[in-house]
């Protein structure tokens, strides 16, 4: 037992080893205690990292001027290690999970849309019944990172209904578009 576990930590002793001092600003704080990089091969590189990020986000974006190295569509994930994923190419420009916010659902009158996206430009609300009838719609312009819109649903009878939340750039194409469930119960 006690030549295995020599064994191993002569092996851990192998690695390069550094440690990384993080002057943090005051937000996301990334708490890293040590790092490294080991080249296996020319084209096989390992990076590896001991510590957390305490905010993790990720940015998506299209390519200034995209070539067959870096690829149309680019995204940074927030952290300690920075991942080349070339492979991220969606077909369809819909919005991710954390990127809208709808509340309280159910719902009984009024209900808040909290759209935080980096994505700037003309934003399009639809108020949808199941069957596709649209019952209104709202134009905006999304300038900053963070929109808050409210929406009455007293006049409504209870249902199932749908917003559907389109944006488009100034060049009138779709960058951004999903459809969002809300229950509207009765008083």
């Amino acid at each position: 037992m006690q030549k295995i576990l020599l064994f191993l930590f002569i092996s851990l002793l192998h690695f390069e080893v550094f440690a990384q001092v993080v002057i943090p600003p005051a937000s996301p704080l990334i708490l890293n205690t040590s790092g490294g990089t080991g080249i296996v091969s020319s084209s096989y590189i390992i990076d590896w990292s001991v510590g957390e990020a305490t905010l993790i986000e990720t940015y998506f974006g299209r390519n200034g001027s995209p070539s067959s190295r870096v690829g149309t569509f680019w995204n940074v994930t927030s952290g300690v290690l920075q991942p080349f994923d070339k492979l991220y190419k969606p077909t369809r420009p819909t919005w991710l999970p954390e990127e809208v916010i709808i509340y309280p659902i159910p719902a009984v009158g009024v209900i808040t849309i909290n759209i935080q996206s980096f994505a700037v430009g003309k934003l399009m609300f639809q108020l949808v019944t199941q069957e596709g009838k649209i019952l209104g719609t709202t134009s905006i312009d999304k300038n900053a990172f963070q929109l808050i819109e409210k929406t009455d649903l007293t006049r409504l009878s209870a249902g199932v209904y749908y917003i559907k939340l389109i944006l488009e750039n100034l060049a009138g194409e779709k960058i951004k578009s999903g459809a969002f469930k809300i229950i509207k119960e009765r008083k």
